[in-house]
């Protein structure tokens, strides 16, 4: 009965090894300490550089197209015809130094992809 215990403690080891060491995605924090070129203050271990780093559109500038929509009637009774104002907007999302992130390490932890950055709420808007 002893060995049969000792085979079983075995593969538990030995399958918590093997899922240890395949990292699967994880929520990592990290605080942007260099723009250009882009690095990540993990911890003390961990700085990410720009190679290890996958940003979504949510950390960096992108324009927008907004567009409102409007009925417009030409005097004929039930003839109803669309009109559309459309906007192009600039969004400033860029990292900036001191911005502190949220990310998903992929498979591995090699890459890392930057998904939003912390929002401070302040009552001030600046253009």
């Amino acid at each position: 009965m002893r060995d049969m215990t000792d085979i079983l403690r075995t593969i538990k080891h030995s399958a918590k090894g093997v899922q240890d060491s395949s990292k699967p995605c994880d929520i990592v924090y990290g605080k942007v300490v260099s723009v250009d070129p882009l690095k990540i203050y993990v911890d003390q271990k961990l700085t990410l550089e720009k190679e290890q780093l996958k940003l979504t559109r949510a950390v960096q500038d992108h324009e927008v197209d907004l567009i409102r929509g409007r009925r417009i009637s030409y005097g004929l009774k039930g003839w109803d015809f669309p009109e559309e104002d459309k906007w192009r907007y600039k969004v400033k999302n860029r990292l900036e130094i001191d911005d502190k992130v949220v990310m998903i390490r992929a498979h591995g932890g090699q890459q890392y992809i930057v998904i939003d950055k912390e929002w401070v709420h302040d009552d001030t808007f600046t253009n």
